[in-house]
């Protein structure tokens, strides 16, 4: 039997995953689509935020995410130090793409580096880091 061009959400979830999975992106739901669709903008950003920081000269740490570390769950996507009036101020910085809403772990990590009286921001673009550093440089 001959397939369609494009499958339908219906029959796509009725097939087995491995059988959809040979069939590469065609065989993905609508669900799995967007979801790799934010992961590749996340993905894209937490690019541009990096190199934003090297060029800017800004001390950061980008804990590795696709490998077992050190860090525990929810760490944010970058850890800088910037320098405000003198000192050296604390910012997680959580890449966040298509509104995507923090999980459970990273909003503890959030809380717990803002009781500490660091900052900490989620970022849905560069500009959303550009504008917080320039806050606290301001400070």
């Amino acid at each position: 039997m001959k397939l369609p061009n494009v499958l339908s959400e219906g029959f796509l979830k009725a097939m087995p995953e491995s059988e959809r999975k040979q069939l590469g992106r065609a065989g993905m739901t609508n669900a799995e689509a967007n979801q790799r669709r934010i992961e590749r903008n996340e993905k894209e950003l937490q690019r541009q935020v990096h190199n934003w920081l090297l060029r800017e000269g800004i001390y950061f740490v980008n804990p590795r995410m696709d490998r077992k570390t050190t860090t525990s769950k929810g760490t944010p996507d970058f850890i800088a130090c910037v320098n405000g009036r003198g000192d050296g101020l604390f910012l997680g910085i959580e890449c966040k793409a298509d509104r995507n809403t923090l999980t459970s772990e990273q909003a503890r990590e959030a809380n717990h580096i803002r009781m500490s009286k660091g900052r900490f921001i989620v970022a849905f673009c560069l500009n959303d880091v550009i504008q917080a550093i320039r806050e606290l440089r301001a400070k």
